[in-house]
């Protein structure tokens, strides 16, 4: 199977929300409270205005074409905010996780960012391994750090 990792386009923004609420709505590792803010805040208009801002702030994984991953990224003007990633259920198993985040690093370098950051809920064992396989080091508990959840800090250095 083919994957295809790249900068996501104003076009994609709609099927950018209905891939992200399809990751999100069933996680059971998030709380109520937790899912509800983030299906709030990444609409379609929300991943336009976030491509329109910055083109690389979105990247996107396609599967045999269909879009099957993304990763979110803010520019901290030093270091990199790895917002989110997610890969569409049906498309688990390819290494798309992997090759997005992949991406995300080789793209921090390029932009000149001194670290890439992010946090991750500390149930979520599957990201866990997988930040660990790419050398993130484990900065911090978190702990009741985001609607009563515990997360841990984690940062790629150096770029």
């Amino acid at each position: 199977m083919t994957v295809a990792v790249s900068y996501a386009e104003l076009a994609d923004a709609e099927a950018l929300a209905a891939l992200f609420a399809a990751i999100v709505a069933p996680l059971d590792i998030y709380n109520e409270a937790a899912r509800a803010a983030e299906l709030a805040k990444f609409t379609a208009s929300d991943f336009t205005r976030l491509i329109a801002a910055d083109p690389s702030s979105v990247i996107v994984a396609r599967l045999e074409d269909r879009l099957s991953g993304f990763a979110i990224t803010y520019d901290e003007h030093g270091p990199i905010w790895l917002e989110w990633y997610g890969v569409a259920p049906a498309a688990r198993g390819h290494g798309i996780g992997e090759q997005l985040l992949r991406f995300v690093l080789a793209d921090a370098k390029r932009r000149g960012a001194t670290r890439v950051w992010c946090d991750t809920l500390t149930s979520n064992a599957t990201s866990i391994a997988l930040l660990e396989k790419l050398g993130f080091n484990l900065l911090c508990l978190l702990p009741d750090h985001w609607h009563g959840q515990d997360y841990f800090l984690w940062e790629f250095s150096p770029l």
